[in-house]
């Protein structure tokens, strides 16, 4: 999977953005974990605006940095940021608030022997192998990319986080392996909305060569859900049908993730 191809023109007819239901694969809002929500409410707002863009499936992924603490004690202390909101969570859709549904993840920070690491397995979205990997702002080196595929070789399927972020360092047709390797490339939704960055996002989202769709949202004030946005950019350069089928396949790559609430 995640092969490069041809993604179907927009007809007529199809449906706007509006009407979709949308994956952001990559956020921060689960509570107290990272540099994302700073409270329960926070989070509740983040959701609620989220929902409101048409987004329908979320999935939460806290930095994991391995320099600054162990696998055991993340995944701990990300226990307790999913207790706390999935209760909160809960208690609104009792009252009959619609929110979006929530998968849980990480965004891993790159680290030398990643593939051969024993905690990779927990750092995935519950329920799948999918692994969003936050790569170097740097030039990769064969190291970095071999430990991509290295990856992929053992069952995994990494994600490359916010490849937009990356794009500029690389060189010439590393984009081209990764997507013969079958590496995943997300992009956020901000790439489509700068200037510098918004001719790149969709000339790779026209090629077929994003997977994966994500907001990167940490909060309500400089950092919001905007998924919704980005979408509109894509639709209105290539059509409807690219989101759909950028969706439709989010979805399916989902199917056997665990629902935290």
């Amino acid at each position: 999977m995640f092969f490069t191809r041809k993604r179907t023109e927009g007809k007529e007819g199809q449906k706007p953005c509006d009407t979709i239901d949308l994956v952001d694969l990559h956020s921060h809002v689960l509570p107290h974990i990272d540099d994302g929500s700073d409270s329960v409410e926070e989070s509740l707002e983040m959701l609620r605006y989220a929902y409101a863009q048409g987004v329908r499936k979320i999935v939460a992924t806290p930095h994991f940095y391995p320099n600054m603490t162990n696998p055991v004690d993340f995944l701990e202390k990300r226990g307790r940021a999913v207790e706390a909101l999935s209760d909160a969570v809960s208690e609104q859709k009792a009252l009959g608030e619609d929110l979006p549904t929530i998968y849980l993840g990480a965004e891993v920070a790159y680290f030398d022997g990643i593939s051969r690491s024993a905690a990779v397995s927990d750092l995935c979205i519950l329920g799948t192998k999918l692994l969003l990997v936050e790569m170097p702002f740097e030039r990769w080196s064969e190291t970095n990319v071999g430990e991509l595929m290295s990856l992929k070789a053992k069952g995994f399927q990494p994600i490359v986080a916010h490849y937009d972020r990356y794009y500029s360092y690389q060189e010439k047709g590393l984009l081209d392996r990764l997507l013969e390797s079958g590496i995943a490339i997300q992009l956020n939704a901000e790439a489509f909305l700068r200037f510098g960055t918004k001719r790149q996002a969709l000339g790779m989202v026209s090629m077929g060569a994003v997977s994966f769709l994500g907001s990167d949202c940490h909060n309500m004030t400089t950092r919001m859900p905007n998924l919704s946005d980005a979408v509109r950019v894509v639709e209105k350069s290539l059509g409807h049908g690219y989101i759909d089928e950028l969706m439709a396949d989010a979805v399916k790559e989902l199917e056997s993730a665990e629902i935290i609430v």
